[in-house]
């Protein structure tokens, strides 16, 4: 279940033709040994006045202002490449955060605002207001805040990351994108010791993980969480969730590689408008860099 160096090849010739600026940089990164400041000057091109990030940083929102969505794409692209540190970006994002939270709203951020009905969206980015509290993208927000915040944003921080415990403790079933962010969330608060993080928690979030992923690959041409999509190394703290369909998600990954060296993904926006094509090529793109990474992790690109 090997990835031989001349698909890879394939995949970097693909994404260095057709990727956006920002998926070449991370394959230079990743692949070439580049600085990862190479990622971090591309990432701040998604950057507005505001602090927080839009402009398409998250393919399926397109408009130039900001989202919570889109900013917390942009934490977690920054963790992955080692830039979570202290930086006027990030104190400007804290910022933005900071003033665009209501904790009178069932969700502390909405995900996306009103204004996305204005662009070019995936359909499920219509814009509704939320009736429940879920952990995407508030959970992101929340180690970021505590971390890197001031005191007041700390505090901020601190009440959300509770509101998100909360959910994640009282949940039978739980959406793949809500437990993305609340990994996120538990993997920052133990770094830094937070009492808030239990074994109870790390538990009951690992229980989550196992029953939201599919483990039956007929599956997976659908868009259902799979295995690979909770770990990104194998000494990941979530791999035992998901460890028996690992190996069968690599399989299936060299399975359906495109011969002309990219994945398509497992979701469109179901139309065949030039906007939604566009798209398409980009998360290409993405999907792609997150695979090889992962192939690259686990020590299987012979």
């Amino acid at each position: 279940m090997k990835l031989y160096q001349e698909q890879v090849d394939a995949i970097e010739m693909w994404i260095m033709e057709y990727g956006r600026p920002l998926e070449k940089a991370k394959w230079q990164v990743m692949m070439r040994n580049a600085e990862a400041n190479l990622v971090l000057a591309e990432l701040l091109k998604y950057q507005n006045a505001d602090g927080g990030f839009g402009n398409g940083l998250e393919p399926d929102i397109t408009m130039p202002e900001s989202s919570a969505t889109a900013s917390a794409e942009a934490l977690f692209i920054a963790d992955e490449y080692g830039l979570l540190q202290d930086a006027p970006w990030l104190a400007q994002l804290l910022a933005y955060f900071e003033n665009t939270a209501d904790e009178q709203r069932p969700m502390t951020w909405e995900q996306v605002p009103n204004i996305v009905e204005t662009y070019p969206h995936a359909p499920w980015w219509q814009y509704q207001s939320a009736t429940e509290y879920r952990p995407n993208p508030g959970a992101v927000a929340a180690a970021v805040l505590i971390i890197y915040g001031n005191a007041t944003q700390q505090d901020l921080g601190l009440r959300e990351a509770e509101r998100a415990l909360a959910f994640l403790m009282q949940a039978e079933v739980a959406f793949e994108h809500d437990l993305f962010c609340l990994q996120f969330m538990v993997e920052h608060l133990l770094a830094i010791n937070s009492p808030m993080i239990t074994d109870a928690v790390v538990v009951k979030l690992q229980t989550l993980i196992h029953q939201t992923t599919s483990f039956d690959s007929a599956t997976w041409e659908g868009y259902v969480a799979k295995p690979l999509d909770f770990v990104d190394k194998p000494n990941s703290l979530w791999y035992s969730a998901v460890e028996a369909g690992v190996e069968k998600n690599f399989t299936n990954w060299i399975e359906t590689l495109h011969p002309e060296g990219y994945w398509q993904p497992n979701f469109s926006w179901g139309e065949e408008s030039n906007e939604a094509q566009y798209v398409t090529q980009i998360w290409r793109g993405v999907v792609s860099v997150q695979r090889v990474t992962k192939f690259k992790h686990f020590g299987l690109i012979e």
